[in-house]
């Protein structure tokens, strides 16, 4: 079968939009020009985003356990702590980083791309390549490839981005000297420390195995060897910080990266990802995360797009929604590597606590975390009530909402905003999305009234016969038993608690369609057939099944 995808480049990006594709039907082929996979360590840190996006493809159990987890990042400034921020509460099933090297994590990813018949072909580069409206005509070596979209993830010098002439814009060059350690250090392992100095900053991060650690330090004197030796790296190491000996360099490497980014991420069928569409620093490896998040992206809109299951103009909401997100983490990167890294005595107070400032806003944490918002994506959307509709006081005899019902609703997860992952039926929320479709939550709130009942039974019949199984469908009652007026072929899922009504602001009658990232792809407040209709046939094509 003729493939209608061609993924070029096999890293961490190409791999997990690859396993996307492949789980969901969809005929790709995966290349990279080089002959054998990485095996040095290179990008570490996988943040929790990152791991919520591995979570649907079945991987995070397993790259946790082949990794290490970091809760927080602490700086340090004249041998004193001045910054703490920690990621306990980030509102991800996993709220922490995963240190595990690129070289495992792309193992891993092998692993379960060729458990469901897919492969990495090596050895094979784009030499030619032009598209017209049907669609995308390759040539790889000898071998001359039709497909109908093409996406070029073959990182910072892809070729692909130049073959078909995306614009390209560059910030100014940064040098960093990395290296894998053996540390004697009395810091806690489960942070990344950031020790600033008037020369610069060092960070270290902890890895896998026993007093193994990752050392960057920012702006190496000129000259800097390709492969730094110990006492290169020991002398920066004890200008910027105090107490910290190095005992054995395991790989070292001077890196000269030059940011930049595409400014568009697609061109007609032809698409960037990764390290292809977005060059980034090197501070917590945003790279490797906003690269697997950019294949979460595509990976579904992609699949239904190609099977004819969505309308073609879902795609066109790839590149409006992973340009500012993938921005935003470089530009806090950015403000905070600024911030630690400012050379002159007389502002080195004012680092200290701009640096503490920055550390400790939640929005910042948020973006630490690759944690997005999706806003102005056009395949987004709500639908509410004005608020001179609302009842002024509670009435749980009727459907309507009060105030109360309003404000609630309106301050919870919204149109392209990540929905909570929250406990329900004694599973989390991020297990029932799982599986790629859209997923229908029908909130009953706070009234039981058979009217209601039956409109949210009649939204859901509505709703699987016109998606049939692009879409998951669920009904919540906040009861621990399940309500008799509900027809015995819907799925009801039993919020006891109210947890799962609080989070989503459910006081009344309500209803969120998740899409297969887990991001609000439409909500309304009262729960109504006809706007959710109007939404879906934006999404989904006349002849879906």
């Amino acid at each position: 079968m003729a493939p209608e995808v061609l993924i070029v480049g096999a890293g961490p990006t190409g791999l997990t939009l690859m396993l996307e594709l492949a789980g969901r039907g969809i005929a790709a082929r995966l290349v990279d020009g080089a002959p054998a996979a990485h095996e040095e360590s290179r990008a570490l840190q996988l943040a929790a985003r990152t791991l919520r996006v591995l979570h649907d493809n079945g991987l995070a159990e397993a790259i946790i356990e082949a990794g290490h987890e970091v809760h927080g990042v602490a700086i340090y400034a004249a041998g004193d702590r001045v910054a703490h921020v920690d990621f306990d509460d980030i509102d991800l099933p996993y709220p922490f980083t995963c240190v595990v090297s690129q070289s495992a994590t792309e193992r891993l990813l092998i692993a379960a791309l060729e458990k469901v018949g897919g492969k990495v072909e090596r050895g094979l580069t784009v030499t030619a390549a032009s598209q017209d409206d049907a669609g995308v005509t390759v040539r790889l070596g000898e071998e001359e490839l039709r497909v109908g979209w093409l996406v070029g993830a073959d990182g910072a010098e892809s070729l692909v981005r130049r073959a078909f002439g995306f614009e390209w814009e560059e910030d100014r060059e940064q040098t960093f000297a990395i290296a894998d350690c053996r540390m004697d250090v009395k810091l806690p392992r489960d942070e990344e420390h950031v020790f600033q100095a008037p020369s610069g900053l060092a960070l270290l991060v902890p890895m896998p195995g026993e007093g193994r650690w990752r050392v960057v330090v920012d702006n190496p004197p000129k000259g800097a060897p390709d492969a730094p030796d110990r006492a290169f790296l020991e002398k920066l190491i004890d200008e910027r910080s105090t107490g910290l000996g190095l005992d054995e360099v395991l790989w070292s490497r001077t890196l000269r990266r030059r940011p930049g980014r595409a400014v568009s991420r697609r061109a007609g069928r032809v698409f960037l990802a990764g390290d292809a569409a977005m060059v980034q620093g090197l501070l917590g490896d945003p790279g490797v995360n906003s690269g697997i998040v950019d294949a979460h992206n595509l990976g579904w809109k992609l699949a239904l797009v190609a099977s004819g299951a969505a309308q073609p103009a879902v795609l066109d909401a790839y590149d409006i929604e992973r340009r500012p997100p993938v921005a935003s983490p470089r530009h806090v990167n950015d403000a905070v590597t600024r911030a630690v890294t400012l050379r002159q005595p007389v502002t080195r107070e004012v680092r200290d606590h701009i640096s503490g400032y920055l550390l400790t806003l939640d929005a910042v944490k948020r973006k630490l975390a690759l944690e997005h918002k999706y806003t102005r994506s056009p395949i987004v959307g709500e639908n509410r009530s004005p608020l001179r509709q609302a009842a002024l006081v509670p009435d749980r005899t009727t459907e309507v909402a009060s105030v109360r019902d309003w404000l609630d609703f309106g301050a919870a997860p919204g149109p392209g905003e990540h929905v909570p992952d929250v406990p329900i039926e004694g599973k989390r929320l991020c297990d029932l999305l799982r599986g790629g479709k859209h997923t229908l939550l029908l909130f009953d709130g706070g009234a039981a009234t058979a009217p209601g009942y039956q409109n949210l039974t009649d939204i859901a019949a509505r709703a699987r016969a016109r998606c049939a199984d692009l879409l998951a469908v669920h009904i919540v009652v906040p009861r621990a038993e399940r309500p008799a007026e509900l027809a015995p072929d819907v799925s009801v899922l039993l919020d006891d608690e109210h947890v799962f009504h609080r989070r989503f602001g459910a006081g009344a009658e309500c209803l969120y369609l998740v899409r297969p990232d887990g991001y609000v792809g439409f909500r309304a407040q009262p729960a109504t057939w006809e706007p959710l209709a109007e939404h879906l046939d934006k999404i989904f094509t006349a002849s879906s099944p």
